[in-house]
């Protein structure tokens, strides 16, 4: 009996001014695709963008800017954002995680 691959979920770009993350991802696609040995043995789920809207806003108006543009109910741009990499479900709400 043939076993079920094992899967592998990489994500890219959570921190928008982290520029170089896009890039690498997308050369480790051309590479998985070129080769071809790895997806035989392991399917991979690839998010390259994780924050589109932030990765955008980093281009147009803020270079250092790391979170998304969730406006967060306010008008004032220094208000807005999460920064997903504080906002998985490991000590939610302590030190160190968004709130």
């Amino acid at each position: 009996a043939t076993r079920p691959k094992q899967g592998a979920m990489i994500e890219a770009g959570i921190h928008a001014r982290e520029w170089l993350a896009h890039s690498t991802i997308l050369y480790i696609i051309d590479k998985l695709l070129a080769t071809k040995t790895m997806l035989n043995y392991m399917d991979f789920y690839i998010i390259p963008c994780v924050n589109p809207d932030g990765y955008e806003y980093t281009h147009t108006s803020c270079r250092l800017w790391r979170k998304n543009l969730n406006h967060n109910n306010s008008k004032d741009v220094k208000k807005w954002g999460v920064d997903l990499n504080r906002n998985f479900p490991v000590a939610f709400g302590h030190e160190g995680s968004s709130r």
